[in-house]
This record gives C-alpha cells, sequence and structure tokens, in this order.
C-alpha cells in the first residue's frame, strides 16, 4: 500500500509536531488520523523493542529538547542515541507505509458553515508559536460541558492575537461573533454591544436585553468572543446570565482579571518562549524559540535584512529574554531595526519606555506603547493596590511575603496581604515556582515600569532603605552557619545585588560594606565569585570611614577573595587578613580572631608553608577550645591532622582525625563528620591500609547523599584507591563520577589531579592514543606554570615529550597541548563512556 509519508516528515512529526498548526499540508495530513494525539496513540500501540519505546515516549513527551538532552536521559552517547533515532524513524516510516498506521474512516461532510462574520477582525500577520495554547482552548471549546473561558494574562501578551486565531479557525464549525469592549467606558455598555455585534438593535432594560441576546445565540451553535473585559468586569454578572438558556453558546473572553462566574474555566496565556538551557547552542535552537521567531518575521516587515548568524541570532534572543517574551514588547522592539542596531536595541532596553514605542498607528491608543499596556492595567487598581504596585519597585528579581511585609511596615499586615492579591488578580503579580511557599514576582518589563514610576515618588528613599536594611539582615541570618547551601542567597542574589548598587552609587557605603563582609564565603563558593571581588574593590576607599567592626569584617572578606581568586592580589589578600586580625584583637572579638586565623591557615597551605599553616590552626584551636565551641575545634583538629597527614606524620594525623571525629559524632556534626571520614579515607591510602581506606571513603558519599551535597573529592580518592589495588574497571567508573562531577561545578582546584588521575588510569588500560592526549594537556599545564612540578603538596609527574612518540600519538599529543587540561577533560569524558 502507497503512503505520501517520507522519512523527512516522520522526522517533523517527532521532533516538530507544532508545524501542523500554521501548515495546512499538515493540518489535513493529521487530521486524517483523527487528530495529533490519536495519531501519536497510534505511534505508542507499535510493538517496539524497550529502547526504542523508551526513546519514543520520550520525543512523544517532549518533541523539541536536543540530542544531547536525550542522550543524557537514556543514559546512551550522543551517537547512539542518533542511532537509535535513525532506526526508529525507519521502522515508523515503514508502519506508514505499510497500513499499520491507519487514516480514520472519512466523517461525515460537517454541515456548511455560514460565512464569516463581519465583524471578526482579519489577522494581519500570521500567529507564530502558540500550538499548545490553541489545541488546549480548542478542545474547551469542544466540550460540551463547558460554556465559558476566560483567558488571562498580563497586557501584551497577546490575548486578542490568539483568540482571533481560534475564531477564525472555529469559523468552519460554528457561528462566531467578535466583540471588542476596549473602547467601552461603562460595563453598562457590554450587552448593547454584543446586541449590536448580532444586527441586533438592543432592547431598553438589562433583562429585555438578556433575553433577546439569548434567542439570537439560540438559532446555531455559536462562539461568542469578548475581548478586553478587565475594565468592564462589573459586567460579569450579566454576562454569566445570557449562559443560562442557550445550550448552543460558548463564551470565550480575554481579560486581565478573572470574571468570577460560575462554571467559568481560566486559561492562562504564557509569554512566547525565549529561554536557552543548553550550554552550546546552535542555530536552529535560537529559531525554534517562538519569542525569536516573532521578532524576525517584525522585523523582516521593516525591510531591514538580518544576518540570522550566531552572532545576530543570540542578540535577538538576548532582547527577547529582556522583554519577557512579551509579544507586544517584542513587536515594539522588532520595529526599531529599521533605526537601530540589534546591540544597540539591547544596551538601551534599560529605557525600554522611551525606545519601544510604536512609529506605526495602531488601532488602540493603550497598545502604542509599551508604557501605555501596563498603564491601562495600572488604572483599573484601587488605590492600594496602585500604591503596593509602585512600591513593588524596588524590589529585583521577586520577593517573598515576609520581605514584602516589612517593606510595608507602615501598613496593616492584612493590608498588604489583599493589595497583593488584587494585583495577582491583574496578573500584574504572579507567585513563582520555588520550595518557598509564598514567593511571588513579575516580568521584568512590569517591574521596570514600578520603578519608573517608584523614582518619582517621595518615600523612594525610605523604601530603598528599608530593602537595603531587609536583605542586610536576610543575609546576616543566612551565612551565620558554615555549613549554610546559600539556597536562599542565589535565589535572592539579583535583590542583594541591587543593594550593593544602590550603596555604592547613592554614597551610603555602611550598606554595602556590610553586605560585603557577610557574603564572601557566597562569593566564593558560588558561579559569582568575580563579580564579588569587583564589589569589594569598589567599596574598598570608603571603609576607613566606618566604624572598627565593619572594617574588622571587610577586610577579611576582602582577604579571603583575594587569596582565594585572584592570584595576582595574594599578597594584599595576606595583608588584609593581618589588619583585620589586628582590629578583632582591638574588639576583643575572640570568635572572629579564631576564624582569621583559619583563614590565615588557609592562604599559607596555597602557598604550600604547611610549618606557618600550622601555627595559624594552633592558635585557632587555642581560642576556639577557650570559646568551647565544638564544631570549630573538630575543624581545627580536622585541619591539623592535614598538615600532618602532608607532612608524612601519619600517626600524628590519625591521631588529629580521631580526636576529631570524636568530637563530631558526640555533636552529630554531619558536615564536620564528612570531612574527618574523608581526611582518614585519605590518611589510610597513605599507610597502604586500603580496606578501611576504602570504607571511610564510602561513609563520606554516603552521609554526602543523605545530605544531597556530592562532591567531588572522595570520587577521585577512590579511584586511586582503585588503581593502587588494580581494580581498573571500578577505577573507570569511579573516574567517569568524578569527571562529571567536576565538569558540572567547573571546579578548577581539582582540574589538574582529574587529569593526572586519567593518566594513571589510560596507562594501565593501554588506551596509548588517549593517554598521549592527556600527556600533551598536561605538558601545556607544566610550561604555563612551571611552579607545578616543584609543587609539594600536589606532585606532578612528567610526561614523555612529543618526539619520543609515533606519528598517531605525536597527532594526539599536540592535539591535548592546544586543547589544554579544561578543553581536554571533556574530550576524555566523552571518549571514556565507551570504555565502560
Amino acid at each position: 500500500m502507497t503512503s505520501d509519508w517520507t522519512i523527512e516528515l516522520v522526522d517533523q512529526l517527532l521532533r516538530h509536531p507544532e508545524l501542523m498548526v500554521d501548515d495546512p499540508v499538515w493540518q489535513q495530513r493529521i487530521q486524517r488520523y483523527g487528530g495529533l494525539a490519536a495519531l501519536q496513540d497510534q505511534l505508542r500501540a507499535l510493538p517496539l523493542k524497550p529502547h526504542l519505546r523508551k526513546l519514543l515516549e520520550l520525543l512523544l513527551d517532549d518533541p523539541q529538547a536536543s540530542g544531547a538532552d536525550y542522550a543524557q536521559r537514556l543514559n546512551v552517547h550522543r551517537t547512539t542515541f542518533h542511532r537509535h533515532y535513525s532506526s526508529l524513524c525507519k521502522i515508523l516510516l515503514s508502519a506508514f507505509t505499510q497500513a499499520r498506521i491507519q487514516p480514520l474512516a472519512p466523517s461525515p461532510a460537517p454541515m456548511a458553515a455560514a460565512a464569516p462574520p463581519l465583524n471578526l477582525p482579519k489577522p494581519a500577520s500570521q500567529l507564530i508559536g502558540r500550538s499548545a495554547e490553541l489545541a488546549q482552548l480548542s478542545a474547551l471549546i469542544a466540550d460540551p460541558a463547558i460554556h465559558l473561558i476566560t483567558m488571562l494574562g498580563p497586557g501584551g501578551v497577546g490575548k486578542t492575537r490568539l483568540a482571533l486565531q481560534l475564531g477564525w479557525e472555529q469559523r468552519q464549525q460554528q457561528r462566531v461573533v467578535w466583540v471588542e469592549l476596549a473602547p467601552l467606558t461603562s460595563a453598562e455598555l457590554v450587552l448593547p454591544t454584543i446586541a449590536r455585534s448580532l444586527g441586533l438593535t438592543p432592547a431598553a432594560t438589562t433583562a429585555e436585553l438578556v433575553t433577546q441576546i439569548q434567542a439570537a445565540l439560540a438559532e446555531t451553535p455559536s462562539l461568542l468572543i469578548l475581548d478586553n473585559m478587565e475594565h468592564v468586569i462589573a459586567a460579569a454578572t450579566d454576562i454569566g446570565h445570557l449562559l443560562d438558556a442557550p445550550a448552543t453558546l460558548t463564551m470565550l473572553c480575554t481579560s486581565r482579571v478573572q470574571l468570577g462566574c460560575a462554571g467559568e474555566c481560566v486559561v492562562p496565556v504564557p509569554s512566547l518562549s525565549y529561554a536557552l538551557d543548553a550550554q552550546h547552542v546552535s542555530l536552529a535552537d535560537y529559531q525554534q524559540l517562538d519569542a525569536v521567531a516573532l521578532f524576525l518575521a517584525h522585523a523582516q516587515r521593516t525591510g531591514v535584512p538580518l544576518q540570522r548568524d550566531h552572532e545576530q541570532l543570540a542578540l535577538v534572543q538576548a532582547i527577547c529574554q529582556q522583554l519577557d517574551g512579551l509579544p507586544l514588547a517584542i513587536e515594539l522592539a522588532a520595529a526599531q531595526v529599521r533605526q537601530h542596531t540589534l546591540a544597540y536595541i539591547l544596551e538601551q532596553l534599560e529605557e525600554r519606555f522611551q525606545l519601544l514605542q510604536a512609529r506605526q498607528p495602531i488601532n488602540e491608543p493603550r497598545h502604542q506603547t509599551l508604557w501605555a499596556t501596563i498603564d491601562w492595567s495600572y488604572q483599573l487598581l484601587d488605590a492600594s493596590a496602585q500604591q503596593l504596585f509602585i512600591r513593588l519597585g524596588v524590589f529585583h528579581g521577586g520577593w517573598e511575603e515576609r520581605e514584602l511585609q516589612a517593606l510595608c511596615a507602615d501598613w496593616h499586615p492584612a493590608e498588604t496581604t489583599l493589595a497583593l492579591r488584587t494585583l495577582q488578580d491583574y496578573q500584574l503579580v504572579v507567585r513563582i515556582a520555588s520550595s518557598s511557599a509564598s514567593r511571588y514576582g513579575m516580568l521584568e518589563t512590569i517591574r521596570a515600569y514600578c520603578t519608573t514610576k517608584l523614582e518619582t515618588t517621595a518615600e523612594h528613599p525610605l523604601l530603598q532603605q528599608r530593602h537595603a536594611q531587609i536583605y542586610n539582615a536576610l543575609a546576616q541570618q543566612e551565612t551565620q552557619h558554615t555549613s549554610s547551601s546559600f539556597t536562599r542567597l542565589v535565589r535572592e542574589y539579583d535583590n542583594l545585588r541591587a543593594v550593593l548598587r544602590w550603596s555604592h552609587e547613592r554614597a551610603q557605603p555602611r550598606h554595602g560594606v556590610q553586605l560585603c563582609g557577610l557574603l564572601w564565603r557566597f562569593w566564593v563558593y558560588s558561579l559569582f565569585s568575580m563579580e564579588g571581588w569587583e564589589w569589594i574593590e569598589r567599596f574598598r576607599a570608603d571603609v576607613d570611614s566606618l566604624d572598627t567592626e565593619l572594617q574588622a569584617h571587610y577586610w577579611h572578606a576582602y582577604g579571603c577573595l583575594a587569596i582565594t581568586h585572584k592570584q595576582t592580589y595574594f599578597s594584599q589578600g595576606q595583608q588584609a587578613l593581618k589588619r583585620s586580625l589586628a582590629l578583632f584583637e582591638q574588639l576583643d572579638e575572640r570568635a572572629a580572631q579564631a576564624n582569621v586565623l583559619n583563614t590565615l591557615g588557609v592562604s599559607a597551605l596555597f602557598q604550600e608553608d604547611t610549618a606557618s599553616a600550622e601555627i595559624f590552626y594552633r592558635r585557632s584551636l587555642e581560642l576556639y577550645r577557650g570559646l568551647e565551641d565544638s564544631a570549630a575545634v573538630a575543624r581545627q583538629l580536622y585541619n591539623l591532622g592535614l598538615m600532618a597527614n602532608l607532612q608524612q606524620r601519619l600517626t600524628e594525623a590519625e591521631h588529629y582525625y580521631l580526636e576529631s571525629l570524636q568530637l563530631c559524632e558526640q555533636e552529630h556534626n554531619l558536615t564536620g563528620l564528612g570531612d574527618v571520614y574523608y581526611g582518614l579515607g585519605n590518611l589510610y591510602i597513605e599507610k597502604h591500609e586500603f580496606a578501611a581506606a576504602r570504607s571511610y571513603l564510602t561513609k563520606t558519599i554516603e552521609l554526602q547523599q543523605q545530605n544531597n551535597h556530592i562532591s567531588t573529592d572522595p570520587f577521585l580518592m577512590i579511584t586511586k584507591l582503585n588503581i593502587l589495588e588494580q581494580e581498573y574497571a571500578q577505577a573507570l567508573q569511579s573516574l567517569i563520577t568524578a569527571t562529571r562531577l567536576q565538569l558540572i561545578r567547573q571546579e578548577d582546584r581539582i582540574r589538574l589531579y582529574v587529569l593526572q588521575l586519567w593518566k594513571l588510569l589510560l596507562e594501565q588500560l593501554g588506551e596509548s592514543l588517549l593517554l598521549s592526549l592527556v600527556h600533551g594537556a598536561l605538558a601545556r599545564a607544566y610550561a604555563d606554570n612551571p611552579q607545578l612540578l616543584r609543587s609539594k603538596l600536589y606532585p606532578n609527574p612528567a610526561v614523555p615529550e612529543r618526539s619520543t612518540l609515533d606519528e598517531p600519538q605525536q597527532a594526539e599529543w599536540e592535539r591535548g597541548f592546544q586543547l589544554g587540561v579544561k578543553q581536554t577533560i571533556q574530550v576524555i569524558f566523552t571518549a571514556a563512556q565507551a570504555l565502560q
């Protein structure tokens, strides 16, 4: 049996099913099978091998993921994924051509539809995206139990355009009546306007109008579309009465607020897709984003051609992201390409309300500028909601309800909560999905509107002060424990950054300096370390004018960042730490002194000065013993054990570790236990007591798994142990795990050690070409930093010269030298999957 399916069409069905929405050929092809869902059900019913069935389910559930993502979910190499995908496409094509997947029998011809009503506007351009929303709305309209549907979303999100598309698609099944409510000035005008749209002369009373409209709509199945309900929401009760009689009526409303009628089915209309998750983005990845496609389509209408290369598409995606994927904002931005470059448009989005003004007449004045669109919603609010809306402009990236209540301390809590709920109702504030039960946020475009209005108010300086106090207090709370995971600081980092910026720009350094003193550990252990260094440098000139305690904490933070992430400023970092220590001694702050001494020990260790490091750790331990801080005592005992271990005083190291272990067990100190288990595992490897080493390293991993924080180090030590015990298969497995973790976390400190372990393992596995690649990368590391070859803490074995290798090995050695350590690890990790 012949078929019009090809391998290319099968590929589109699996990876781009949304094309059926806009392509008439696709629509006809899919409808012959009863629609997309029915066709996918037939695909699922095919007899397939387990690995192909799993692949098919992934494709049907998430058709637009990347090949790398599918490979990761299936736990196979990317090449294997593509091989399986090719096999699946061939099997599905065979099923189509052999009629194992069959079209449905032709259905009776539909009743001839009435001509499109004159009041249904014709779309000015093709609808881009929205396939999921169209499918959902079409299904709801077809449901005989649903008669009132409200499309809900903020201004500019594209509700009207979506409703218009739906109207044109539904006109073949039923009569479609379009009613534009935006021009109305009173809710009392809604029913008369509906009557006129039906060609009726409006009756005199509300009851008569309802009866009149019901009678007109009862004649034939009808879809009544009411566009822009939010400002005439008082008419919702009258509209609800229209649904009391004609069972053939479905009503579709677009609004920024729910109607609140019985039986109302709410469909949120989201922004267009603009976010990219992949680290390596292809041109196809950009073009699959609906927001980018919309920008390109509207830019093309200006007559100015855009080069669709990686650089230009990256700028378009960044613009769409700054505009929250709002179609109106994107269309206005795209119109600017006639006058400006993409880079300029992106740069100027801080002044988006001046930039994004329509150059061409738009039907509705409220859509002529982005400002007017949001202002339309603002004018619908009551006085309390308006004031709160403006106050929210002080937040960045969202807020939690407790922070909002603190900001509005001059209001009764119930008043704040009520106003917040009103803003949610009008789609100006959204609940943000997080572990917190009460986190909220706004689209950045809406937040920019609030900020602009806030800056003109008399209470702006007061609110900025409150905001700074709130987030300094939050940072104080979240950094008081060294075991903090910093989850909340990451979530609130936009607010913390805003406090730093305001403090620096408004010459109020106290808040900024205090925040620097609190955030240093967060900066050191997060992806914001370089930014942290920049902030702490900005406040350096202001520190001496502040009180001694703030100075002491600042210089400690400065020293920590300098020695950890700025090797160029290592000596300045040590000076800062000593200055901090002197200030804390002047204040007689013994806990702070002990903390700084610990950091000085770390800095000495970085310089491989184990003797000085041990002195600092002993002084710190003495202070902590006097303070009876058992957790800190355990930490310093661990540090002293590490010093003894590095200097091969193994019996002394074991004594320190075991004393630390006893304290951690007594206090149920899980963080300390993890460190000590790891230290003991490392120690027993040095003592060649391999069974004990494996036991402690296994305990380390188990404890980390319980705390949902798996680190790379124990897997590296287990790899070393496996190599020593000649368990090379287990070594390969543990080293692949360690490498995966290192790549995910981008841990610079252990990158070289990871590659050294690959060298040791590949030597044993006899993988000469991969080994030559590693040798080249190590040679590059030693050439860039000769000090590595003289390191006492991390001995670096020499690598063979390129000239001593055969020709294929020389080529790989040269490739490793050019790639360097970081990229070579990525190559080795990919290649190692095939060795398992």
